[in-house]
């Protein structure tokens, strides 16, 4: 899947995943909201980088517009409770859905002069096609390896 949208902050920490604390994240949002005859529609979307991914957050910066290729997960948590002890297919089950970016392409990129006077400059950059990353020799335990999009991805059933 792919968004388009305005940097709105990356954010720099890098933090271990929960299940697997050997592979790091960190975490970006772009504005995506739209204008349809004068009316003003706000969007707003959260991704997270895992790994490798995550050195492309580097050449980020506020009021870049961006084009993200994302691949949507999700893990599903049950609560137990008296009539159904089992987690499995209850109504008590929560969700939780990450957005993982595996490719982002900068569109329009922002850069201020500092000179006597700092003269914010928009530069149109041309997309080009992101190169096919290569498999890894060895896949971390819970993780699969998806040729389509060329990422590790969590082996979570649903």
């Amino acid at each position: 899947m792919e968004l388009t949208g305005t940097v709105l902050y990356v954010n720099n920490e890098v933090t271990p995943l929960e299940s697997k604390p050997d592979l790091k994240t960190r975490s970006f949002a772009i504005d995506t909201s739209t204008e349809v005859n004068g009316q003003l529609y706000p969007g707003y979307a959260s991704f997270q980088t895992i790994g490798e991914n995550n050195k492309k957050l580097d050449a980020l910066e506020i009021g870049d517009k961006v084009k993200v290729d994302f691949s949507i997960r999700g893990n599903r948590k049950g609560k137990p409770n008296e009539a159904n002890p089992s987690p499995k297919n209850t109504t008590n089950d929560i969700v939780y859905t990450s957005l993982n970016a595996y490719g982002i392409t900068v569109l329009e990129k922002k850069i201020t002069s500092q000179g006597s006077e700092n003269v914010a400059t928009t530069i149109t950059v041309t997309a080009t096609e992101k190169p096919k990353r290569q498999k890894p020799n060895v896949i971390p335990e819970g993780y699969i390896w998806n040729e389509s999009t060329c990422t590790l991805e969590e082996d979570v059933p649903f």
